[in-house]
């Protein structure tokens, strides 16, 4: 699912925002060609447009995209409900959810838990893994970052990854493979941008832990394995419980959707019979477990023990074992499951009554009900 693309259509520049588009018309209008003067034939002047939005309508945009916080939960409602509709593939009822997709928006409208917040920071994660597993465990870091010109890129090695604290869906997120050919200064100019509040996924999407945390840049070792292999494990854990994982081949390498490989399979490795968003599937029926699945099972529960649901990302290196991150709302919310049966099989595994009652905000107009923390 793309975060956030502009392109142009016509004399309109499209911006697209998790499937929705919004048009806006160019400030100038295409000149028309000129009419050959008789009686000599010239060839007609080929018509001219710029490519710039009417700055008004981008600002208002982007307000839109920084304010959506503040908006009543009527609005909220409504804002989620359309991005839910245009990835998921149905309309949603958050307010007596079912699917999994249905129960992450519920948890993003009605529960905050501090916890979250350390663990969803992009840098403060790895003092949780540290902290619960060892530091043997956390990707080795170059250099953590408040500001982009803090970054001494002559002590750098030739292949590193460059991150954010605080982006999601892939977006921040850099393989550089050869310093070299780097462009410094748009590299800088690309991550100041990436690190703005209407970039990251709090107020747009409502997530209640970003807005805490604190944006900077993070470089990491790169590691080769990552394109070669398919390392990449994903665990959804319910209640401190992994029930079941992906595994995605390079991102860094497929950087489509129809190029992503992403087959879903329970924990004993038997494959699970669906496909998320346009991604193509492994052919592989029956997994052949590696030598650190069973240690990937254990960690997880350690990891996702404080949380009703959590994603734990590892990459499998063989010799190594690393904790990539972990997601509270994994694909944002809007994952499609194909066929949708899934979804609500997923959600099954959510429970919202044993979300503790301290960490539940119910917004005015969701039922009581299906209020969360009755059983605590």
């Amino acid at each position: 699912m793309k975060f956030f693309s502009i392109k142009s259509e016509g004399n309109h520049r499209v911006i697209s925002l998790l499937g929705i588009k919004l048009k806006f018309k160019m400030k100038n209008q295409p000149i028309p060609a000129k009419k050959p003067a008789p009686p000599v034939k010239k060839a007609a002047v080929p018509a001219k447009k710029t490519t710039s939005i009417d700055p008004k309508s981008e600002r208002r945009y982007f307000q839109l995209l920084a304010d959506t916080g503040n908006l009543s939960i009527e609005k909220k409602v409504w804002f989620i409900s359309r991005i839910f509709y245009v990835n998921s593939g149905y309309y949603p009822n958050f307010k007596r959810p079912k699917s999994f997709n249905e129960k992450i928006n519920w948890l993003r409208l009605n529960y905050c838990n501090p916890a979250e917040v350390a663990v969803d920071d992009k840098a403060g994660v790895k003092n949780y893994v540290k902290e619960v597993l060892g530091e043997e465990y956390v990707i080795p870091t170059l250099g953590i970052y408040d500001d982009v010109n803090d970054i001494d890129f002559d002590k750098l090695p030739e292949k590193f990854v460059i991150k954010t604290t605080v982006n999601s869906t892939g977006r921040g997120i850099t393989v550089v493979k050869d310093k070299s050919k780097l462009d410094q200064d748009y590299l800088k100019y690309t991550y100041v941008d990436y690190m703005q509040e209407w970039q990251t996924a709090s107020k747009p999407f409502l997530f209640p832990t970003n807005p805490k945390i604190k944006p900077r840049v993070i470089i990491e070792e790169y590691c080769p394995l990552l394109d070669e292999e398919d390392c990449d494990y994903k665990f959804f854990c319910f209640h401190g419980e992994p029930k079941f994982f992906y595994i995605a081949n390079s991102f860094a390498k497929n950087t489509t959707q129809e190029s992503q490989v992403i087959t879903f399979y329970d924990l004993e490795g038997n494959q699970l019979p669906l496909t998320y968003a346009k991604h193509r599937r492994s052919s592989v029926q029956k997994l052949e477990k590696s030598a650190n699945f069973d240690r990937m099972i254990e960690f997880a529960k350690k990891l996702s023990a404080p949380f009703p649901f959590v994603r734990v990302d590892f990459y499998d290196l063989h010799d190594k074992l690393y904790v990539g991150e972990m997601t509270f709302k994994s694909g944002g919310g809007f994952s499609k499951f194909e066929p949708v049966d899934w979804d609500y099989r997923f959600g099954e595994m959510l429970d919202l009554k044993k979300v503790p009652k301290e960490f539940i905000h119910l917004q005015e107009g969701f039922p009581a009900e299906t209020c969360a923390g009755e059983e605590n």
